[in-house]
């Protein structure tokens, strides 16, 4: 049962990885985007 619940397990969190992952790097990209927009509008 319990080599049951972890495959279930396993499988479950490679199947959410990846959106997480997507969501993380948008996030990341989104900060970086808005930090070098706030430094570029000030340095004008």
């Amino acid at each position: 049962m319990e080599l049951k619940k972890d495959e279930l397990l396993k499988k479950v969190d490679e199947e959410f990885q990846w959106p997480l992952v997507t969501v993380g790097s948008v996030g990341a990209a989104g900060l970086v985007a808005t930090t070098l927009f706030v430094c570029y509008s000030k340095l004008r």
